[in-house]
């Protein structure tokens, strides 16, 4: 769905709760909807900016990258070798990056050596704000350059769901924002005269050349390729880490605008697209979907054309709604809100709250795992809680039954016409088989070294209940007259406080063969 259809969507659900047919009140109620969307997709563009604040963060980029880059050339179309960073400028900052793990050298020397005028060879303009920023007010105060990145602590949930501190230091914040120059300087079409960075098929497609260059490993383009994914968002959509600027919606939404064209950037570069999904998608799995506290709540959103995932907004019924409840009217209100939240999904996002992920979280879980049989279902299937429930009772629980239920009554007629059901043929092999396998091994002297080890050892009776191993008559007199203990709890590996073979011994029934004959 477009961000125009979005915006669409929104328009009518404002209209159909309008009581005016005015054409201006109308034109009112279509431009808030704009607005309600503009300000929806810029807050979850922000929360993405601030996972890449952090992601970069733990996972910055070596030295060993910025030589790579630099010693690495490639092949142009005419077959002539040239350097894989192109850009003048971009090489002249990877150089002093170069030299910025050195003991003796300054921070601060570095960012002067980046913005520093050596006879004509000058940066007039910066493509990344926040680098510009770093040179214009960092070289004046250190502290500005901490402050603006806004990394203090990261709490970075992982299986065991303990906190990590990481607090980047200055040459580490120099080194992860002139990258995302270099990486925007060779992947930028230019520069217009308003000072907003031109991105295009044919500059796309050169930041692909760069991270797919076989002297890179795969860490270190995918780091490169988040820094630079991060530089794009920011160039198109105009938000930095140190920049506030005041946006009008026609800015923003308009023909022109900064949404309208990371949009088409998105549309126009499929392969641009899938791997900006796929860097939200990880970043999203290294944290807990309960960890609202760090991030809010991510979860798969299919209104929106070039983000995969938004943050769901706080549910209704929380304790400050509770504690106004002042009549029976407030609590139902309250409550019909709730039911809207728990059965809200892909099609009703305006009611998609933290609520609605506890039972979607605890449904989703009866799936998982049988995508990988092949047994996954569709989006529309998945598409919210009551869908869910639906498609594992219909297309799982269902056919099960129904498959079940015929196996009963060809069983039924199995005996009604052989005089043996399907049942009880399947027992009647297996016995034989045992009994012919116990005189095989009797006549062998297998039988005799198992009986030994079962009466000798406690494991052998642990899990077999017995403490020999019977000869093929024994075993013959145990199918026509024995019984087996069942044990309380058995064959739970998880979830129960008995042993997986059970607890203590509840009863005895007759053994599976006769159980098969029985009626």
């Amino acid at each position: 769905m477009s961000v125009q259809e979005r915006i669409d969507i929104t328009a009518k659900n404002k209209l159909a709760g309008s009581l005016t047919n005015d054409d201006y009140a109308n034109q009112i109620l279509y431009e808030e909807s704009r607005a309600t969307i503009a300000a929806q997709l810029l807050k979850d563009t922000k929360e993405v900016s601030s996972l890449l604040n952090d992601y970069t963060a733990m996972h910055q980029i070596d030295s060993n990258t910025i030589t790579s880059l630099l010693n690495s050339t490639i092949a142009n179309d005419n077959g002539e070798i040239t350097n894989l960073i192109k850009d003048e400028h971009s090489r002249r900052i990877l150089q002093a990056l170069s030299s910025l793990d050195d003991m003796n050298t300054s921070p601060m020397n570095i960012l002067s050596a980046i913005s520093a005028k050596e006879g004509s060879f000058t940066f007039e303009k910066l493509y990344n704000k926040d680098l510009e920023n770093i040179i214009n007010r960092g070289l004046v105060n250190t502290d500005h350059i901490i402050h603006m990145q806004n990394i203090s602590q990261l709490k970075w949930a992982s299986f065991i769901n303990n906190e990590a501190t990481n607090v980047m230091e200055i040459k580490d914040i120099i080194r992860r924002e002139s990258m995302k120059e270099v990486l925007l300087r060779e992947t930028a079409g230019g520069m217009g005269v308003t000072g907003d960075v031109i991105f295009n098929s044919e500059s796309i497609s050169s930041l692909e050349k760069i991270l797919s260059h076989e002297n890179l490993t795969k860490e270190q383009a995918n780091n490169l390729r988040y820094v630079a994914n991060w530089g794009v968002m920011q160039s198109s959509l105009g938000m930095y880490n140190d920049t506030d600027a005041t946006l009008n919606l026609l800015d923003i939404m308009g023909p022109d605008g900064t949404i309208t064209k990371f949009e088409n950037l998105m549309k126009t570069n499929p392969n641009f697209k899938a791997e900006y999904k796929r860097m939200l998608d990880d970043m999203s799995s290294n944290y807990n979907i309960f960890d609202a506290g760090t991030i809010g709540n991510i979860n798969e959103n299919y209104a929106d054309e070039f983000a995969n995932f938004t943050y769901s907004k706080k549910s209704a019924l929380h304790i400050d709604n509770i504690l106004n409840i002042n009549s029976i009217n407030d609590a139902i209100k309250l409550a019909g809100q709730a039911k809207n939240e728990i059965l809200a999904g892909r099609h009703d996002l305006e009611n998609y709250t933290t609520l609605t992920q506890i039972p979607q979280f605890m449904v989703s879980r009866l799936s998982w795992g049988l995508e990988d049989l092949g047994l996954g279902f569709s989006n529309k299937s998945t598409s919210s809680t009551l869908e869910q429930i639906k498609s594992i009772a219909l297309k799982r629980v269902l056919p099960v039954a129904a498959a079940l239920s015929i196996y009963d009554y060809m069983d039924y007629e199995s005996e009604n016409f052989t005089g043996v059901s399907m049942t009880g043929a399947a027992a009647n092999t297996l016995s034989n088989f045992d009994i012919a396998s116990r005189k095989l091994a009797y006549s062998t002297g297998v039988g005799q070294a198992l009986d030994w080890f079962k009466e000798s050892s406690i494991v052998g009776e642990y899990w077999t209940g017995t403490t020999d191993y019977q000869t093929a008559e024994e075993r013959e007199e145990w199918y026509e007259n024995g019984y087996q203990a069942v044990r309380g709890g058995r064959f739970w590996g998880i979830g129960s406080t008995s042993e997986f073979r059970g607890s203590a011994i509840q009863y005895y029934q007759p053994n599976y063969l006769k159980r098969a004959h029985s009626n």
